[in-house]
């Protein structure tokens, strides 16, 4: 039979091992997740000004000690957005177009532009007295059509956004 104390170590020494697998997996898992944010394969391709605040970035999801910590089990979730003021102008651009990309989308969705779009297609398809849609124009050539007028739109959009933020921020 066992020693009690030789029972003890080995339980002990399994214990450590296996704490020590799941604070390097916590590590590797938000090392990753930053690097893909940080839109890098390596730490060492981020510039020097920007190294800083990865690593104080990571410190605050990772500990050596503990491991992943609650903020870094939110930040994995995806949950974890969180701005303050030392945050970096990568972390605000993130943080900006996660934010403004559903919105985007959603803004369009809810404006059925794309059945106002095919409405001006039919007007086309009838007023051509057209047999077929490939009649008209090729598929290709209507997208590209309509892809032209939205990013002449999305131009003057834009323009206008800019010149607002440009005013707002002089005051």
């Amino acid at each position: 039979m066992k020693k009690f104390r030789t029972v003890l170590k080995t339980k002990q020494s399994r214990h450590n091992l296996v704490q020590e697998k799941k604070i390097l997996l916590g590590f590797k898992k938000v090392y990753n997740t930053l690097l893909e944010k940080y839109e890098t394969s390596a730490f060492h391709n981020i510039n020097e000004e920007t190294k800083p605040v990865f690593l104080a970035e990571l410190n605050s999801y990772w500990s050596e000690d503990k491991g992943l910590l609650k903020k870094g089990k939110l930040f994995l979730k995806g949950d974890s957005d969180m701005l303050n003021e030392a945050s970096s102008n990568i972390q605000k651009k993130q943080y900006m177009k996660k934010r403004i990309t559903p919105l985007i989308s959603e803004v369009l969705r809810q404006s059925n532009l794309k059945w106002k779009m095919y409405d001006v297609i039919n007007e086309v398809y009838k007023n051509t007295n057209a047999e077929s849609l490939g009649d008209v124009m090729p598929a290709n050539d209507i997208s590209d059509t309509v892809l032209e007028s939205f990013q002449s739109s999305l131009r003057e959009f834009m323009k206008e956004v800019h010149f607002e933020l440009t005013e707002n921020s002089k005051k």
